[in-house]
């Protein structure tokens, strides 16, 4: 027996006889691949586990584990290591140990530079230090996680977990377990494709360039129960796009970004008028929709040829792709704009032809309505089966087209957007016994009295204007600490404004004259209105 072979017996007989066994087999295995000190401190490890009160399952992990992550690497990590399980058991106890080692094979598998490990490391003990109560449910999807993140979004992912449920350990544990809606969109957001944010700026370019114009944008949390979660919308003038778009997508997500931005705003250059549902069938309305998408995009296309080649390349439909209405609308939309795309469905051709035959009235806002009947009546002589609820439009850079119908007086609903989503905008009544009266009749009737100033307990006109809130609508934030918009973090308050007395505004620049021409001096024009001035003076006297 060599001599590190007999120190390694010492630690054996330390330890006891239920798992002095694994140890003997271990250093047989990494004797010949450690330098003498690297396999004592392994050996040692064992014993300081021991004495630390650690159970036999964790230090028989650490002994059948530990040489493999050592010699993936080296021995100098080990200390770390034995670090971090000391910390996870004084928090998680044993169970959250035996995790933490049987699963340090894949963590440095997956992370195989010394640096990349010790950052797992250092995450796994802030985790077990700040929420102990999570780090099985961690552990248990750890695999699910090292297969779609780096460590740097691994961190970054858990830090968000961890802010945002901070004082709810039922939400923390549904997101470490991935039983969340957050949990799962920033995984797929951390993972994979393209941020809005990481094109947002050029998106604006890009668009004021073509169009000359300012377009609204904002990004949409995806939900994973949403089929078309990687649909943009239009509302109130504003294009929403998903706040990420996945590398699973046709075609490269910067280039979607582009193609469904300038396509939304195709739309709002041309398709300025809202069709009326009226009696329409959910099927002829799809149709009108696929019609007015491509005469839109021939417009912009008219004006900025290269638009074709963008939106041309995430039409992927071919014949062989099926001949369902959902795929036969997406060989049609494909045949509107790709003018070299062959298909030989009669329908398809059919449409092609008709909408060719029309080029000279693309300015008709009424003509895709014309040219949608018969290839909608065509549809039901074929018996084409079709649902309205699970319909998603093709291809993928195209808006979810609510933006292009008046609903009022329909039977066809409008769309829904789901509560959980990114816009959530509600009523909130200012008297409950009134809630069947609209809000703007009750601000209406409200009267905002002034009150006695001789009464020490009358409420300021603000705090009743406080209680006359109209609307709340909440929007998303971002997080500059975790590099991230929050879905539905910031609330804003729609409320009356208060009366006030104009004379008090004059007595205000009366009264701070010297403050006004330093004002006006400093202002780009070399001049201030006078709310603007009142507005800067009122902040300056806070300041002081």
């Amino acid at each position: 027996m060599t001599p590190v072979a007999e120190n390694s017996q010492v630690s054996a007989d330390s330890l006891s006889a239920e798992f002095a066994s694994v140890l003997r087999d271990a250093v047989a295995r990494i004797e010949p691949a450690l330098a003498p000190a690297a396999l004592r401190a392994y050996t040692d490890g064992a014993a300081r586990l021991h004495a630390e009160g650690i159970g036999a399952g964790p230090i028989v992990a650490y002994l059948a584990q530990m040489p493999s992550i050592m010699g993936a690497l080296g021995a100098g990590v080990l200390e770390q290591v034995l670090k971090a399980a000391s910390i996870i058991y004084m928090r998680a106890g044993n169970r959250g140990v035996d995790q933490f080692f049987s699963l340090a094979p894949l963590a440095a598998a997956r992370l195989p530079e010394v640096e990349l490990f010790d950052t797992y490391l250092s995450l796994v003990q802030r985790l077990a230090a700040q929420a102990p109560g999570i780090v099985p449910a961690f552990f248990d999807h750890l695999p699910q996680l090292l297969e779609h993140l780096t460590v740097g979004a691994l961190v970054k992912w858990t830090s968000i977990g961890l802010q945002i449920h901070a004082r709810d350990a039922g939400a923390r544990e549904k997101y470490f377990s991935l039983q969340s809606a957050d949990a799962l969109s920033l995984l797929k957001l951390e993972g994979e494709g393209v941020l809005f944010s990481q094109v947002d700026r050029r998106l604006r370019f890009y668009l004021r360039a073509l169009w000359n114009r300012d377009v609204p944008m904002r990004p949409k949390a995806r939900r994973e129960k949403n089929i078309d979660s990687h649909r943009s919308f239009l509302m109130d003038g504003v294009v929403y796009l998903p706040d990420a778009y996945s590398k699973s997508v046709h075609g490269a997500p910067s280039d979607l970004y582009m193609a469904a931005a300038t396509h939304a705003a195709a739309h709002m250059m041309f398709s300025k008028e809202r069709f009326k549902v009226g009696n329409y069938k959910p099927l002829k309305m799809v149709v009108i929709s696929l019609l007015e998408d491509a005469r839109a995009e021939l417009l912009a296309i008219r004006a900025f040829p290269g638009l074709r080649s963008l939106w041309g390349q995430f039409h992927s439909v071919t014949p062989a792709s099926g001949a369902t209405f959902e795929t036969l609308a997406a060989r049609l939309s494909r045949a509107l704009l790709d003018e070299d795309y062959q298909d030989d469905n009669p329908w398809v051709q059919r449409g092609r032809a008709m909408f060719a035959a029309q080029a000279h009235r693309m300015t008709d806002a009424q003509l895709p309505i014309e040219l949608a009947s018969p290839l909608a009546n065509d549809i039901g002589q074929m018996r084409l089966q079709f649902n309205f609820k699970t319909y998603v439009v093709q291809p993928v850079y195209r808006d979810d087209h609510s933006f292009l119908w008046d609903y009022s007086g329909a039977d066809t609903p409008p769309p829904q957007f789901e509560e959980e989503d990114d816009i959530i905008v509600e009523e909130v009544k200012t008297n409950p016994q009134e809630s069947q009266q609209a809000p703007e009749t009750q601000l209406k009737e409200a009267e905002i009295e002034q009150p006695d100033p001789n009464d020490k307990d009358a409420q300021s006109p603000h705090a009743v204007a406080l209680e006359l809130v109209v609307r709340s609508a909440s929007y998303a934030e971002w997080d500059y600490l975790i590099g991230l918009e929050r879905p539905a973090w910031c609330t804003l308050f729609e409320k009356q404004p208060i009366e006030g007395d104009a004379r008090e505004i004059d007595d205000m620049l009366s009264r701070d004259e010297a403050l006004l021409s330093r004002i006006r001096f400093s202002a780009p024009c070399g001049c201030a209105s006078s709310m603007t001035a009142t507005a800067w003076i009122s902040i300056t006297r806070s300041a002081q």
